[in-house]
């Protein structure tokens, strides 16, 4: 068994995660969950490939949004 199934809250989380790309896998801008692996410590999450890094990525290089750069990243 995992350590994540083993941990209090841990497996909930998890749960709520890959039920949000499910039911998100039509939405665009929305990196869709491709596979689902288990073995004895870990469960990994298999995501569409996303060019250009992460939005936290970018903000951490960038810092702070301006209000037109933020109405873009939303919609």
């Amino acid at each position: 068994m995992s350590r994540i199934r083993s941990a209090k809250g841990h497996l909930e989380n998890l749960v709520a995660e890959i039920r949000s790309h499910w039911q998100l896998e039509d939405c665009d801008g929305v990196l869709s969950l491709l596979e689902i692996y288990e073995d004895s410590e870990f469960i990994q999450l298999v995501l569409e490939y996303q060019e250009g890094g992460t939005l936290h990525d970018y903000i951490k290089t960038h810092g702070k949004f301006h209000e037109m750069q933020a109405r873009i990243v939303m919609e």
